[in-house]
């Protein structure tokens, strides 16, 4: 009996093992219209493919996990309807249009699910209130590109629960809208993660608890959400964040919104300004060459030395400006002589050294001048050679 149990539990080793390497299957149904699709999602097979554009009579429900495969193909209603697709269970849509006419809320909704979007375009939405509503979800896209809709191009509700949505290529025309109406103000976190495509703008109801986290892509404006991170990609203008913004090296959020790195340098020299460069990006150099008679004063930075000025978003105003003050220092006159003759005139600044012109040779006397040169002080100076007889030792 012992060896018997022995050769069972044997066998059944062998056979757990020839099971674990047979392939995972995956049941894929191809559906035609919306009654195909509707009895496929009632079914249990792992991916749909549409073989043909939808036209749904009702709004369609996805209660279980499942891959929709668009085929590159379009779902519409075919009359009105207050939303075209809700899921309610894990759900990747991909390679598929979404068509808005004639629905009255959201083409997708999602609650509290994981969702992810490939390839997915949703249109006609002027009439619609948001292309996708995130209620309580959350939601990868890539690839996304939603036309203009009523009020946004994608709703971020946390009434619910925790709603993320992070967008990696793609284009949201009238950009996010982040709203949690009903809720108790900030009881849940709506969050935006921006790694790529462009987004016209990311705005809140004023009440919600959200954060914007843009790493690529573009953003156009970003207003009234609490908490704002910008390390990559390009954001226009933030206003209204109540956390302070976190920004990439060499960048400022101005008084007025806008997110630079490009600044306006002036000069200020004697309390008169001049313009040096209208757009002086972070790390750049902007030559002084042509002031070799101003002191500058100190900036944030530090002090100027050269002739030139590096860029630096340290030492730029609220409103982008940078102003490098100095003052214009007074020259005197220089003068070499050698036997009564003017040799070289210099204008020198004070503080500088002028140049040896040498002192001109004169046969049988050693020549020098009558003073070391020194940085020119307060007020002019002459040099003069000074000739001394040679003398030679006779043996």
């Amino acid at each position: 009996m012992h060896k018997l149990a022995k050769r069972s539990l044997a066998w059944l080793l062998v056979i757990a093992m020839c099971i674990s390497f047979l392939p995972t299957v995956v049941f894929a149904a191809d559906v035609t219209d919306a009654d195909s699709l509707i009895s496929a999602l009632s079914g249990g097979d792992d991916i749909i493919n549409l073989t043909s554009d939808i036209t749904l009579t009702s709004e369609l429900t996805v209660s279980r996990a499942v891959t929709i495969d668009g085929g590159n193909h379009t779902i519409r209603a075919g009359s009105s309807v207050p939303k075209l697709i809700t899921c309610t269970a894990d759900l990747t849509l991909k390679n598929v249009t979404l068509d808005a006419t004639n629905v009255e809320k959201y083409a997708l909704n999602t609650y509290l699910n994981n969702v992810t979007l490939e390839n997915v375009t949703i249109i006609n939405g002027s009439n619609t209130w948001y292309g996708i509503n995130v209620n309580g979800s959350t939601v990868t896209a890539t690839n996304l590109n939603v036309d203009s809709f009523k009020f946004a191009g994608v709703n971020v509700d946390p009434k619910n629960a925790a709603s993320v949505l992070s967008l990696n290529s793609g284009s949201l025309a009238n950009g996010i809208y982040l709203d949690d109406t009903g809720a108790a103000p900030g009881t849940n976190n709506a969050t935006v993660n921006i790694a790529g495509g462009t987004v016209a703008g990311i705005a809140t109801d004023g009440q919600v608890k959200a954060e914007a986290k843009v790493s690529g892509g573009s953003v156009d404006t970003i207003s009234d959400v609490p908490t704002v991170s910008i390390t990559g990609g390009t954001v226009s203008s933030v206003t209204g964040a109540t956390d302070p913004v976190t920004l990439p090296d060499g960048y400022k959020l101005l008084a007025d919104g806008t997110v630079t790195n490009a600044f306006t340098v002036k000069a200020k020299i004697d309390g008169a300004e001049e313009l040096l460069a209208s757009a002086a990006v972070h790390g750049t150099s902007v030559t002084l060459a042509s002031y070799n008679n101003v002191k500058w004063e100190d900036t944030a930075a530090g002090p100027i030395t050269g002739d030139a000025y590096t860029v630096n978003v340290a030492d730029a105003d609220d409103n982008g400006v940078i102003v490098l003050e100095g003052v214009t220092v007074p020259t005197h006159t220089v003068k070499f002589v050698a036997d009564g003759v003017t040799i070289s005139e210099q204008t020198v600044a004070e503080g500088n050294l002028p140049s040896d012109p040498g002192v001109p040779a004169k046969d049988g006397y050693d020549g020098a001048w009558d003073a070391a040169i020194n940085a020119v002080g307060t007020a002019d100076v002459t040099y003069t050679a000074v000739y001394t007889l040679k003398t030679f030792a006779i043996q």
